[in-house]
């Protein structure tokens, strides 16, 4: 007998009223942050004005591409989280790729996805992008990175913080944004666009966007019962992130806390005895006798991978307690030391 064919529920494009949607979009040529419906396109001079021009308006749309710090800004401070959707770079069929001409079908519109705003999550990040890309900013780029949920990662595995840290992920940005193929790219929100609705798959019928997208960052490439190697997604996604220049020049200093990264782990390796009696430093057991790329890509996914985590089981984090407490190390130290007495 032959199997059935499994059935897939087609995207279909949401069709929303005029005064139901607008955009903020930072047009860095003008240096000016602007409102656009549409049909009209409004320049921002202040968050007062902000609130005034949306009013009457169920969702605003702004991007996530790292370079739109401002108008993510603007949406999050002057409005109520749960109105801000933000854009993502839309998953494009290989013909309508990068496209100077829009699919014939497809209109002057561009088809993009969008993602809800997670509190906690995009506004201290979006601080963080502040605090490294405006000069005229009062907020301390060290302090403001220590609030995001990547600094919490440093905290956590007592990981330094430096300037060069807080700006390596400052330019690395909204995680959701790398999922999308290399060649894709950001919509423009300038111009008009129209949302994608949620493909709705059977077994996450009940899930949100948001874990539906993560999934392609924890799954194997192609067979389903494979562990994870240098190429599955996560990893892909490190080594493209540590293959800009700009952001492979920071990296060693942004984990090492020091630009001679080759020392700190020569450091951290003949004081292994003590350093590693603190099981926040075990996180580099595995990785004592490795080169600094590896520690960079070890690095870099271990971040990407706490910050997913979080967003797909928020009620883990913060830990509830220390990774092994102190009876339990005094416990395992005292037992240790009967089992193998010193000589």
């Amino acid at each position: 007998m032959k199997r059935p064919k499994k059935l897939h529920k087609k995207c279909h494009p949401v069709t929303h009223e005029t005064r139901d949607v607008a955009r903020i979009w930072w047009d860095a040529e003008e240096n000016k942050l602007c409102w656009f419906t549409e049909r009209n396109r409004t320049p921002i001079k202040s968050p007062e004005q902000l609130q005034c021009l949306a009013e009457g308006y169920s969702c605003v749309l702004v991007s996530g591409a790292t370079d739109q710090w401002p108008a993510r800004f603007a949406a999050l401070q002057g409005l109520d989280p749960e109105r801000v959707q933000i854009v993502l770079v839309p998953h494009r069929s290989q013909r309508g790729r990068c496209s100077a001409e829009p699919d014939s079908d497809e209109g002057n519109q561009e088809k993009v996805l969008v993602r809800r705003v997670v509190e906690g999550y995009d506004g201290p990040l979006t601080m963080l992008q502040v605090a490294v890309f405006c000069p005229q900013s009062p907020l301390d780029p060290v302090a403001t990175f220590a609030g995001t949920w990547m600094g919490q990662f440093h905290k956590f595995w007592d990981i330094p913080i430096t300037r060069e840290t807080a700006e390596f992920w400052a330019r690395v940005g909204d995680v959701h944004y790398w999922l999308a193929p290399p060649d894709a790219c950001p919509p423009d929100l300038s111009t008009p666009v129209e949302l994608h609705e949620k493909c709705d798959n059977p077994a996450w019928e009940q899930e949100d966007a948001s874990v539906k997208i993560f999934a392609l960052f924890f799954g194997p490439p192609k067979k389903k019962n494979r562990l994870p190697v240098p190429k599955w997604p996560l990893g892909r996604v490190a080594a493209s992130i540590i293959a800009r220049r700009s952001q492979r020049k920071l990296l060693p200093q942004a984990w090492a806390g020091s630009p001679d990264a080759e020392a700190v782990l020569q450091q951290i390796l003949e004081s292994a005895i003590q350093s590693l009696g603190d099981p926040r430093a075990w996180l580099w057991r595995a990785l004592l006798r490795t080169s600094v790329p590896q520690v960079n890509l070890a690095y870099t996914e271990a971040v990407l991978a706490w910050v997913l985590a979080r967003l797909v089981h928020p009620e883990l984090f913060p830990p509830p307690i220390d990774l092994i407490d102190s009876p339990a190390v005094s416990y395992w130290r005292q037992h240790r030391e009967l089992d193998h007495p010193s000589p």
